[in-house]
């Protein structure tokens, strides 16, 4: 049962199906998994027994994948790592830098300023992310399995950068909404960036609050 002296990550640890309200709330669930709900719930101006309730009473399938990837053991939950979060990532991020490109080139005339800003945003998460997996592929990880040392501070504020840049895409695509006008590509690279940033959003949670406690 989720109580009131709980942080997020201990939430969803209880409750795995406590994420969609994370989500919903714009609760920072991914690298602000130690804070406590006490105060997530004053920056929120939600009362906190009301968050707590919520919190207990959300049920589904709703962080099913985090409810499993949550009862692995250290080798486990990094092979789990690499294969649901790491290849399928970076699949997305080469499909959506080609639909940005082609919807850039297709709606520039109407929607070329914003597109590329956003572009640039998307461009600069990329940069950091594609030597990001590498390291902990060839480097972390493997340091990890044999007890050897990792610098968690580091990874962790790599994390954090990732998610103020996929932080500041939302707020400049109004959570990927599509212009009127946009094509059957402007929508799909759209969905494509909000599954990014949910599966990324997960993915951290599971190193910050899981993996690197172990």
């Amino acid at each position: 049962m989720i109580t009131r002296d709980m942080t997020i990550a201990q939430a969803i640890k209880e409750n795995s199906a406590a994420v969609q309200v994370m989500v919903d709330k714009e609760i920072d669930y991914c690298c602000g998994g130690d804070k406590p709900l006490e105060i997530v719930a004053k920056e929120k101006n939600i009362d906190l027994d009301e968050l707590v309730d919520l919190l207990n009473k959300q049920k589904g399938i709703e962080g099913g994948d985090l409810k499993k990837a949550m009862t692995l053991g250290k080798e486990d939950l990094i092979n789990y790592i690499i294969q649901v979060h790491h290849v399928p990532e970076l699949k997305m991020i080469e499909e959506i830098d080609l639909g940005m490109r082609r919807i850039i080139n297709a709606h520039y005339a109407h929607h070329g300023k914003e597109l590329e800003a956003i572009y640039k945003v998307f461009m600069d998460a990329k940069k950091d992310l594609i030597p990001h997996f590498a390291k902990e592929e060839k480097q972390d990880f493997p340091n990890f399995i044999e007890n050897s040392y990792v610098d968690f501070d580091e990874l962790r504020a790599e994390h954090e950068a990732v998610g103020s840049l996929l932080e500041k895409l939302d707020e400049m695509t109004n959570h990927f909404t599509v212009p009127e006008d946009g094509c059957a590509t402007y929508h799909r690279t759209f969905e494509l960036l909000a599954a990014f940033e949910a599966d990324i959003h997960n993915h951290i949670f599971l190193e910050n609050s899981v993996l690197f406690l172990m």
